[in-house]
């Protein structure tokens, strides 16, 4: 993920709930143009996060963390 995409989540996340649709499009781009070799990336802690992501976008409510 570029620094400036980590900003922007950043950013996203300091606003507080209500942009939690914005969070997860970012992880999943993220998700879909990883280049190095699926068994090195630690894709489960990425799908938790937007598993989370998800669940709060369609309830509007949770606990999240960056």
């Amino acid at each position: 993920m570029s620094l400036a995409v980590i900003r922007q989540y950043i950013e996203l996340v300091r606003q507080g709930p209500g942009n939690e649709h914005e969070r997860l499009e970012l992880l999943r781009r993220h998700q879909n143009h990883v280049e190095v070799p699926i068994d090195v990336v630690d894709v489960g802690e990425l799908d938790q996060k937007a598993s989370r992501l998800a669940s709060v976008a369609r309830t509007g409510s949770g606990s999240l963390s960056v």
